[in-house]
């Protein structure tokens, strides 16, 4: 069966549409929610790089399309159970998405996003690979391991907190309130697991800790008793998690 891809829209074409996506995506966003950005202007203007999230439903890619702001020219990994939706399934691909098969080792779509990171763009994925069922992190893949090796370039933890109880919110006539916290950059090549035996899962594990120790405890999950989060916990500024 031929293999299904996404088409690349020219760099005029993705910019003017990410810039129209992003002004109604602002004007929802802005109009309906309260939203609070911490650490995100320091993440560079260009890429490439690869921004990590946790996922807790279905609002968390168009708010990190939001929060990146200036970043122009960025995509992300998708779930191709999204493709349902005719209007997600327009955005996604209007910049260029990369569609992925949930659950499976899909080698196409990390060929995609390897082609998006050497292009010099901006790749958001969720490492978990699907939404939370408890609202708290799970074991991650390590997909995002291998892209940021074989693409050589630095991947930025980022933490989305209460996106799971936007829905709920608004159903009750209030603006939720949504936080999106960055932190440092990690690179595969860090000398703190240059001596791992398994450097796919220890570079994993560490991102996935470094995003814990930028969430509040209820939404830690997994990781959350991980000696390495434990640390970074006690060295994280006292408003990062409060």
């Amino acid at each position: 069966m031929p293999e299904e891809t996404t088409p690349t829209p020219s760099a005029i074409t993705r910019t003017f549409r990410y810039r129209l996506n992003r002004w109604w995506l602002y004007a929802v966003y802005y109009g309906l929610t309260r939203m609070e950005f911490v650490g995100i202007n320091d993440l560079p203007i260009a890429g490439p790089y690869i921004v990590a999230v946790n996922h807790l439903s279905t609002i968390d890619t168009p708010l990190v399309y939001v929060a990146l702001g200036k970043k122009r020219d960025s995509t992300g990994l998708v779930a191709d159970s999204h493709k349902k939706n005719p209007f997600f399934r327009w955005v996604v691909e209007s910049v260029g998405g990369v569609w992925i098969t949930r659950g499976e080792s899909d080698r196409a779509a990390l060929k995609s996003a390897l082609a998006v990171l050497k292009g010099g763009r901006i790749l958001g994925l969720a490492p978990e690979g699907t939404r939370s069922p408890v609202h708290a992190l799970q074991p991650a893949k390590t997909g995002i391991a291998f892209l940021a090796k074989h693409a050589n370039v630095p991947v930025y933890p980022i933490a989305l907190w209460y996106t799971d109880r936007a829905f709920t919110e608004l159903k009750r006539f209030r603006r939720p309130f949504l936080r999106v916290v960055a932190g440092e950059p990690l690179r595969f090549d860090d000398p703190l697991l240059l001596d791992a035996p398994d450097r796919l899962q220890a570079f994993t594990d560490e991102l996935m800790c470094r995003i814990a120790a930028l969430l509040p405890p209820e939404y830690r999950g997994y990781y959350a008793d991980f000696p390495r989060t434990l640390e970074l916990l006690a060295n994280s500024p006292a408003n990062i998690t409060q």
